[in-house]
């Protein structure tokens, strides 16, 4: 990124759009906000960081088609994550829809390598990948603290994300990472839950000397931690937030313009 360049984008997360009941009207509209507030900003891609829809076991097909019918007036590509409600559709389906050859994937903007992580890799809505992953999960489901709702990276995507981050070392690339589920305990609550295996996943990146930031949804008030030389961003729930990412700082703003977090990596 040239000096004196910013990249502008716009972060999604949390929309929970409806197709039933007093909130249905609501979404959409809070949703269809969002766009406008992010096309307005000159965002030049979206990343949306999961839960698009609010799952409805009966209706979530219909509420899929009406959330990307209003999300695809975003101007820009948009980079999608799968959240913990989006999974009352197959997997396939989802990836379909957004467009996925994979649910955890990378791509470059900004002069920053992303990573986008699947939090659902190891769930009690998915079928595990590997009897490494069946272990595992057999493991996450016999502790109390774990909410039923969340999930961990298996480990084909562990040895992935290790692989993304020795590259992005070698090429002397900073990293941003994507993750529906918050990573950091400080950014959310019991209830609410974070990723499974979070300590783990923090230890791979926070080693890896390449991380930058990492932004989450899933906990809808939003949080912040800092802790070895990362930032640990949760973003609100069902706002248009937009980003401003510089070499050497990331600005991100609400839709009224107002400083929600301002992360240096300086």
């Amino acid at each position: 990124m040239a000096e004196g360049d910013a990249l502008h984008f716009g972060i999604l997360t949390d929309s929970h759009l409806s197709v039933e009941g007093g909130n249905a009207a609501a979404s959409a509209e809070k949703l269809d906000r969002a766009v406008e507030t992010m096309n307005s900003a000159g965002c030049s891609f979206l990343v949306q960081l999961g839960d698009l829809i609010a799952g409805n076991e009966q209706r979530a097909p219909e509420e899929l088609a009406a959330a990307t019918a209003i999300i695809s007036k975003f101007h820009g590509k948009i980079r999608h994550l799968i959240g913990n409600h989006c999974l009352q559709l197959p997997l396939q389906t989802l990836q379909e829809v957004f467009g996925l050859q994979s649910p955890f994937y990378r791509f470059h903007a900004g002069g920053f390598r992303w990573l986008a992580l699947d939090g659902m890799e190891v769930s009690a809505l998915r079928p595990p990948g590997t009897p490494e992953d069946a272990s595992a999960l057999e493991e996450y489901l016999s502790r109390p603290e774990n909410p039923l709702w969340c999930g961990a990276l298996g480990s084909v995507q562990k040895a992935w994300l290790k692989k993304e981050l020795t590259e992005a070392r070698k090429e002397n690339e900073r990293v941003i990472v994507l993750c529906h589920f918050p990573l950091h305990p400080a950014t959310t609550d019991k209830r609410h839950g974070m990723l499974w295996n979070h300590a783990e996943v923090r230890g791979i990146l926070q080693s890896s000397g390449a991380v930058s930031a990492c932004l989450s949804g899933h906990y809808h008030p939003g949080g912040y931690a800092f802790e070895k030389g990362i930032h640990f961003a949760v973003l609100p729930a069902a706002v248009g937030c937009t980003g401003k990412l510089r070499e050497g700082s990331l600005i991100i703003r609400s839709p009224l313009g107002s400083t929600i977090h301002h992360l240096s990596f300086s």
